[in-house]
């Protein structure tokens, strides 16, 4: 009269969470001890990918009598997804002028989000800095992804040269031209002024230009410019 036992076990245990990482075979031990032995026993069942999976084994004795049991299977074999954005965003030479922020979006269609990088803040100035983050699903799948960040707060360094120089007293009595030399050691120059003719005859002629970067900074040179070219009267 006794029903026999029967237990299940499965071939990958579930992890702190009840989730598995990979396909689950389920097992199940029959039983009939002093009875009239076990006349059939479930075979093993494979569980794939799936939240809260009911899988149930029967055990059936020689007499009729019969045991019932039931596991619940969640798998997960998927990795979650993780993205990351830059913040402010690189201009289209793909450098940024300030402190940055590296955020991180994380989604997990299966166990669900365990773990998603918190953001990054990135100060130091430089060229090629890898920011990395990591996302881990209640399985344990994980997905790493990684940004590369430019930062270069620093203006190019921009100066001006009147050629033919002034004579001591700050004068040239020819025309003359103003160029100008243009440097950075960050991003690099993206436009340095083109040179510039003056003709006109006059005292303290202002002229100024602007260089830029490859990441958007600007610095400004100015020169001052006297010209008298009409000799004396006499």
């Amino acid at each position: 009269k006794t029903p026999p036992s029967i237990a299940p076990a499965l071939s990958a245990p579930p992890n702190a969470a009840g989730w598995v990482t990979g396909d689950t075979t389920v097992t199940f031990t029959c039983a009939d001890s002093g009875g009239s032995g076990i006349g059939a026993c479930s075979p093993p069942v494979t569980v794939g990918e799936g939240a809260s999976q009911p899988v149930t084994g029967t055990a059936t004795d020689v007499a009729g009598n019969t045991a019932t049991v039931t596991v619940t299977v969640s798998v997960d074999k998927t990795p979650p997804s993780i993205t990351a954005a830059i913040t402010p965003a690189p201009n289209a030479a793909g450098w940024v002028s300030a402190d940055a922020t590296v955020t991180f979006t994380c989604a997990d269609s299966g166990s669900g989000v365990q773990s998603c990088p918190a953001p990054v803040t990135v100060t130091a100035e430089g060229g090629g800095q890898t920011i990395s983050g990591t996302a881990v699903d209640a399985a344990g799948n994980s997905a790493t992804t990684s940004v590369t960040l430019n930062i270069d707060k620093t203006p190019a360094s921009v100066t001006a040269m009147v050629e033919p120089a002034p004579n001591a007293a700050g004068w040239n009595n020819t025309d003359v031209t103003v160029t100008f030399a243009c440097q950075d050691a960050g991003a690099g120059v993206d436009g340095c002024p083109a040179a510039v003719p003056v003709s006109a005859e006059g005292a303290n002629q202002v002229v100024s230009r602007t260089a830029t970067d490859r990441a958007g900074t600007q610095a400004t040179a100015s020169v001052s410019v006297s010209i008298d070219k009409a000799p004396p009267s006499i």
